[in-house]
């Protein structure tokens, strides 16, 4: 079990670090493997609203950033916007099939003495738990970014990101405070 752990790391820091000219036919291996070991781990991935986004990514943002250098049915594309795009969309695939590969994993009696040994007895109470705080983190960060645009301006976020940061983890705190609160 532990090789399969060891693989998913691998594949994940692969996805990170691999330079752009070699990451497609390493991501589409990468994918092919999953797809033929556990086709369940693309379950995530039967949701329209992953693919919007990953076509936004790699076919409507060349279209509207970057130098147009080529022109596809007549739209001009930025063909360097449309390689990385095309990039993140296959490293996001990659990265998600991994996880997913992992939490299947996971589920295994092997994979929780794994998580017991490691020191995270309660594996599966603690995914479960963030799988419901995390549509709230998210709501809580746009929240906490619309704020500070309104305070602070538009471009104040890149000039001071520190006190963005501040300002977000303020919030998160005392969300979770009152949280906590509720609960006892």
């Amino acid at each position: 079990m532990n090789k399969n752990l060891l693989l998913i790391m691998f594949i994940i820091f692969s996805a990170a670090i691999l330079p752009q000219y070699i990451l497609p036919p390493v991501c589409l291996f990468t994918i092919a493997l999953f797809f033929f070991y556990r086709k369940e781990v693309f379950r995530k991935m039967k949701r329209k609203e992953f693919w919007i986004f990953i076509f936004i990514i790699s076919f409507v943002q060349p279209i509207l950033f970057g130098e147009k250098d080529i022109s596809i049915l007549g739209i001009p594309y930025s063909s360097n916007t449309l390689w990385i795009g095309i990039s993140m969309s296959l490293r996001a695939i990659m990265i998600m099939t991994a996880f997913s590969f992992l939490m299947i994993m996971s589920k295994a009696e092997k994979m929780e003495l794994f998580w017991q040994r490691v020191g995270i007895g309660h594996f599966d109470t603690i995914f479960n738990e963030t799988q419901n705080v995390l549509p709230q983190l998210k709501s809580l960060l746009q929240n906490s970014l619309t704020e500070f645009k309104k305070k602070n301006g538009k471009k104040t976020i890149l000039l001071h990101p520190i006190d963005f940061a501040a300002h977000t983890l303020a919030k998160i705190i005392k969300t979770v405070n009152n949280s906590t609160n509720t609960k006892q």
